[in-house]
């Protein structure tokens, strides 16, 4: 059975535990700084309190930010700027709440920013200690076995791209070249194993865990090839033409497996996130006007009159495609805008 690669935050929870470990160890070697190593961290309730919240809140940022992705590719340049990113996140959230549930006063200033500059420094080496290991892992595991069918331009593509990923997990166990028979050859440095003809009596023979083809290259032949492949259960790729720009995905649409691009594409949790803080942007500006009004007119109330009468002028001015969704992105975006100047106006 074939094991689909994990995505999203799931395929780094291991760099998320460790992440959490290093807040951890900061938290402690902060507090042993400020009261002494006899002042054990976990013995008072208060920051056992603050190890607790600090731990959410490193996994939350981790979660809706997406801050591990990538993370065995990143060069150390990049994996400072994301730590010190991803250190600066989980401070504010924690900052934030402490000033929100009026904690603040109670805690050592100095323990929190030696908190920050230890994690900072602590989180770094360990994913690049960790990263280290996973790397030397990922290439002394067993790789995957995998037979490239493909025509001599896309195999020659296809070889140079899977040596460029060496920690994809792929074996080339073999070649068959599409446009010619040349068994018992070498090409790139892959053995050509078997001619198009006998492909599927060599997948049978030999230990195959996969079928890679590129769909330029499929004809008759390797339709035929790509039946008896799956009448025997071997997993098989299709590598598709690659849409350059943007970034893509692929989607079932009306019963079709189609490539989809787009200049950007968000998740369920990246819009819901764009959504809160939208509406707290809303609010805030909104909260920030009365402020504003307020102290300039001579009513109280004449700011709440003048919002409710922007917002109906609004609602007015987008029509019924307001209620029937037949409006365009750009209207939405600039009629608020342009109903606020011209109420100012």
């Amino acid at each position: 059975m074939y094991k689909r690669t994990e995505q999203g935050w799931l395929k780094h929870l291991d760099f998320i535990l460790l992440d959490v470990l290093c807040l951890q160890l900061a938290l402690v070697l902060a507090c042993c700084i400020r009261y002494g190593p006899d002042q054990w961290l976990y013995d008072e309730a208060l920051y056992r309190r603050l190890a607790l919240w600090m731990s959410v809140f490193d996994v939350i940022v981790a979660v809706m930010f997406n801050t591990m992705r990538n993370v065995l590719k990143r060069s150390a340049s990049a994996e400072l700027r994301y730590t010190l990113a991803h250190s600066a996140l989980v401070f504010g959230a924690v900052v934030l709440f402490l000033f929100s549930t009026k904690e603040a006063v109670e805690y050592s200033r100095q323990v929190l920013w030696t908190t920050l500059f230890g994690y900072c420094a602590i989180a770094f080496i360990g994913r690049m200690l960790w990263k280290k290991l996973m790397r030397r892992w990922l290439r002394d595991e067993r790789k995957r076995a995998m037979l490239l069918i493909a025509s001599e331009k896309t195999a020659r593509e296809a070889i140079g791209n899977f040596r460029a990923h060496p920690l994809a997990g792929i074996g080339l166990s073999g070649l068959v070249l599409t446009d010619r028979d040349a068994a018992g050859e070498t090409f790139e440095g892959v053995p050509v194993v078997a001619g198009l003809s006998d492909a599927a009596q060599y997948i049978c023979r030999e230990w195959i865990d996969e079928v890679y083809i590129g769909v330029a290259d499929m004809n008759e032949r390797t339709a035929r090839l790509l039946d008896k492949c799956r009448e025997m259960g071997v997993t098989i790729h299709l590598w598709t033409m690659s849409l350059s720009g943007g970034k893509q995905t692929v989607e079932e649409i009306a019963g079709m497996t189609v490539v989809s691009r787009s200049i950007n594409m968000a998740s369920p949790m990246e819009l819901l996130l764009k959504r809160v803080v939208d509406l707290l942007g809303g609010v805030v500006l909104s909260l920030l006007a009365l402020i504003a009004m307020s102290l300039t007119m001579e009513s109280w109330i004449l700011p709440f009159v003048l919002l409710i009468n922007i917002g109906f002028a609004v609602i007015y001015n987008f029509g019924t495609n307001f209620l029937m969704g037949q409006i365009s992105y750009i209207t939405k975006a600039i009629a608020a805008v342009l109903q606020l100047g011209v109420t100012m106006d």
